[in-house]
């Protein structure tokens, strides 16, 4: 078990990913660790210091939304109302403060962003093996954003479902949706190494043969994929 463990600590390390990520100064792993914390902490017993605690990895998860919008999903399906108006308010706070020392007004802001989104989701330059690089390569490029939402919407239909499931695998779903819902590149294939640890946690607690096996394959399968072998 120590052996396994050790395995799964060094998946970040080895990853493909983590290498472009630290060249490139991308906040992949940071906010992919805080991702992962958020979801874990969405469950504890509410405290003064736990609240704090979730809400700043909330925060430095959603540095990055494209990534973390899946894991918060599941996150916030998991924790009380306080929590969630918490993370609302300070999240907002911190976008009107942020907006106060911008030329532009926040309602401009938000336009060009989403603007900028879509130039880039909708460019073959840029991304790839993800829902918006599959839709421009059909020439269905105006579909990206409800093509996003709908694959979130469907993600939270399907937590709803089995709310009371094992988090560790939503973990791992979200992991999976995260990197296909929206543009990615290169650098956030991290995000993977989430969904790799989870399969190495099935395989290594299934009770059934089949469902470990196919954990197994599964897991062998995306580290092959991360080293471009497939």
């Amino acid at each position: 078990r120590r052996l396994d463990r050790v395995a799964v600590w060094l998946l970040p390390a080895s990853a493909f990913g983590a290498f472009i990520c630290l060249g490139l100064g991308q906040m992949t792993l940071d906010v992919t660790a805080a991702c992962v914390a958020v979801c874990l902490w969405a469950e504890s017993r509410i405290t003064l210091a736990s609240m704090a605690v979730w809400v700043g990895c909330g925060l430095i998860a959603l540095l990055k939304p494209s990534l973390s919008a899946p894991f918060l999903l599941v996150a916030l399906l998991r924790t009380g109302w306080k929590q969630r108006i918490a993370i609302v308010v300070v999240y907002l706070a911190l976008t009107l403060l942020a907006a106060a020392y911008q030329s532009a007004d926040l309602v401009l802001l938000i336009r060009q962003w989403l603007d900028n989104g879509s130039k880039v989701v909708s460019s073959n330059d840029f991304g790839y093996s993800n829902l918006n690089w599959w839709l421009t390569q059909l020439g269905a490029a105006r579909f990206n954003i409800v093509a996003s939402l709908a694959s979130l919407a469907l993600f939270g239909v399907w937590l709803l479902a089995r709310r009371n499931g094992s988090v560790i695998v939503a973990i791992g779903a979200a992991a999976v949706v995260s990197r296909l819902w929206t543009y990615h590149s290169s650098y956030d294939d991290l995000v993977i190494v989430v969904a790799m640890a989870t399969l190495a946690h099935v395989a290594g607690r299934s009770t059934g043969r089949k469902w470990r096996w196919m954990a197994v394959g599964l897991l062998i399968l995306n580290g092959l994929a991360g080293l471009n072998l497939l």
